[in-house]
């Protein structure tokens, strides 16, 4: 089985224009729904998945656009989880054949897997948030699962996968993400590709479609990175992180003992 992975696009309809803050990164951003069509145009694989922050500021018609976009040009199964940035109102208006209203947890099988989609996200809060009920729900259905499992969810859940806060959850839970039955844990957010095998458990990060942010001590740099990545599981698990562009433009710096993001 391949998994296409991608996640972040930040997409908007018209990006501003601006010199102050962490908008201006996207004065010479690149359209990540045309980078979208490339990779679903240029891939071949099994199912798809998306790790959150679809939107950049979760309106209606960005949802509207990017549908379209998986619409035409994906032919798989695919499935979803929301991110930050992302407004689970405004998704489920053009998501329509999704029913929940509040976190976006659901599960389906697919070949001989159990995917587990598990909502991280609060809008607006960029460390995630993951309730004790959250957090058992997803116990139960790790415990109950016939089949390995695969969790996607926008929040890197280790410290040591990014220099950035991992999202808080129980002990309970780090032990039973790294048990047997859970093949692979990914995510998105970061922007930044990881792979790393913990116990018997795969925690990947997939970087962004529309651009990297990492730090440098005291410094956020953006650039133009941007990576996708394909997953294969058989008896073996095999990882590529891809490079959609190589030439690294530098958006913008930020002084994070001054700037307020």
């Amino acid at each position: 089985m391949r998994i296409l992975f991608v996640s972040d696009f930040h997409y908007l309809d018209k990006y501003p224009k601006t010199i102050e803050g962490y908008k201006s990164i996207f004065n010479n951003i690149d359209n990540s729904l045309l980078t979208l069509k490339d990779i679903l145009k240029n891939n071949d694989y099994d199912i798809l998945l998306i790790g959150g922050d679809l939107s950049e500021d979760g309106m209606v018609k960005d949802y509207q656009s990017i549908k379209d976009t998986i619409d035409k040009y994906n032919h798989k199964p695919y499935l979803i989880t929301l991110g930050n940035h992302d407004i689970k109102e405004n998704f489920y208006q053009v998501f329509t054949d999704l029913k929940e209203k509040g976190k976006y947890h659901h599960t389906a099988e697919f070949k001989d897997y159990k995917f587990i989609c598990f909502d991280s996200s609060l809008h607006g809060v960029n460390e995630g948030y993951i309730s004790i009920e959250d957090s058992q729900w997803l116990i139960n259905e790790i415990a109950n699962s016939e089949k390995e499992v695969i969790i996607l969810t926008h929040h890197h859940l280790l410290d040591y996968q990014h220099e950035t806060k991992s999202v808080d959850i129980s002990e309970n839970l780090v032990e039973t993400l790294k048990n047997k039955k859970v093949k692979l844990v990914l995510n998105g957010h970061t922007h930044t590709p990881f792979m790393q095998k913990f116990d018997y458990t795969y925690f990947i990060s997939t970087g962004s479609l529309s651009f990297r942010a990492h730090s440098d001590h005291n410094h956020l740099i953006f650039t133009n990175e941007r990576y996708y990545s394909t997953i294969d599981v058989n008896d073996f698990v095999s990882v590529n992180h891809i490079n959609v562009k190589g030439d690294f433009r530098q958006y913008r710096v930020f002084d994070l003992s001054k700037e307020d993001l």
